[in-house]
């Protein structure tokens, strides 16, 4: 991936050519060249790259190629910068709007005697429901379910096309799904919910302009420290891939809702009550979940907003960036305490909290401090027994079917939450 120097020489180079092409600006964002970087091949050059990647991976023919379609159709839009996309949202509203369409259809949540009927995960969530977290439960992982030309070109996108890196990035992370047992997850409640709900509070709920799901956290609440007295790094990881897996669900909902161009969400981080004292923990998680995410999801993020960032965090953040690829960094955007004006140019107020400048009547859950002499239960992160339902070749890795089931005896949840 290109490094923000490389960027910055290769768009004072550029800028000739993007004033001529059309949907690009003459004096581009860092964000909006990487992102015409991510499509400077030829249409000839992606088609070859995914068939290429296909049968690399020893997958069959491809549907969007048989189609005569162009790989780079798939490139989620960006916003606000597409002004077409902005007056067609305005003329017709997110769900009439369908650009850059896509081949995959909606994902939904198989039902079976052990799970509810699948819900509508793209609208707002009651948060005080019990059983929020376990509408979640599925017996086929949307990393199975989603269209297989889909998920490759998010991996030749996130390697610019690069085959060797796409099929390097796949194939690695087909094995840290197998390690991590992440093809069932969503199987069983997590016995760990109430700790994440009480000390990393979350809200999955609502979309922005382009019909993208949103995700807030009070991420500044968190201490990370108290965490760790009653879970392990690898706990963190675990319940990491549990929230990315419901984040894929929002997502294919939200396509199947407002338009087949949505493929990302965006995440708003509160830092409010953020430590002044950073803990020396926080770091290493913080790194390990970014990479987690640009490995193994790539495309999903549409953009970060980091909302009131003290100067400390913006010292932070100095640390972590070095892991980040350019196109990642371009989609944060780091705000202090005023930071309502550009969220409202992205996100409706209809579907923005009071709390954080929209006219949303919902309230982010708050931190709670765990009861007293607290014992973490058993963790049930990997059952023993049952089989996870396999797509085509190449899906799984190996070909072999993983240990699955889903505990139907677990309690309720009463909120779906993720450290980040």
């Amino acid at each position: 991936c290109f490094g923000v120097d490389d960027v910055d020489k290769l768009m004072h180079e550029g800028r000739s050519t993007l004033h001529t092409t059309p949907g690009h600006h003459s004096n581009p964002s860092r964000r909006s060249f990487c992102l015409y970087l991510c499509v400077m091949a030829t249409s000839d050059e992606r088609k070859a790259a995914l068939a290429d990647l296909r049968e690399r991976l020893g997958l069959g023919p491809s549907d969007l190629l048989a189609a005569g379609r162009d790989p780079g159709d798939l490139t989620a839009p960006t916003w606000p910068g597409d002004e077409g996309l902005q007056r067609a949202v305005a003329e017709r509203g997110v769900g009439n709007v369908v650009v850059d369409p896509r081949v995959s259809d909606a994902y939904t949540p198989e039902p079976d005697d052990k799970s509810p009927p699948a819900p509508d995960l793209s609208e707002i969530p009651d948060v005080t429901r019990p059983d929020i977290a376990r509408r979640f439960r599925c017996t086929t992982p949307p990393f199975l379910a989603e269209d297989k030309d889909a998920q490759l070109c998010r991996y030749l996108r996130a390697r610019d096309y690069n085959v060797d890196k796409a099929e390097k990035m796949y194939t690695e992370s087909l094995a840290w799904r197998k390690e991590m047992h992440v093809d069932y997850v969503l199987h069983r409640d997590d016995n760990l919910e109430s700790l994440w709900q009480d000390q990393a509070p979350i809200l999955l709920g609502g979309h922005d302009k382009l019909g993208r799901p949103i995700v807030i956290e009070r991420t500044g609440v968190v201490r990370v420290g108290q965490i760790l007295k009653h879970v392990t790094r690898q706990d963190f990881a675990y319940r990491h891939s549990r929230f990315m897996e419901m984040c894929d669900m929002r997502i294919a909902a939200a396509a199947g809702k407002f338009g087949t161009h949505v493929s990302q969400q965006v995440v708003i981080m509160d830092m409010k009550d953020m430590s002044f004292r950073p803990d020396s923990n926080a770091i290493p998680l913080f790194k390990q979940t970014i990479n987690i995410d640009q490995n193994n999801y790539p495309e999903r993020l549409g953009d970060l907003f980091i909302i009131n960032a003290p100067l400390v965090f913006r010292g932070l953040f100095a640390l972590v960036k070095p892991v980040l690829n350019a196109k990642t960094v371009a989609k944060f955007h780091i705000l202090g305490s005023d930071f309502a004006p550009k969220l409202l140019e992205y996100i409706d107020a209809s579907n923005l909290p009071v709390e954080y400048g929209g006219t949303l009547d919902v309230v982010v859950p708050a931190w709670r401090a765990l009861p007293s002499g607290y014992v973490a239960p058993p963790k049930n992160y990997v059952p023993e027994d049952a089989t996870v339902p396999q797509s085509d070749a190449g899906a799984s890795g190996d070909g072999e079917g993983h240990a699955a089931e889903a505990d139907a005896a677990a309690e309720p949840a009463a909120k779906s939450s993720s450290w980040l």
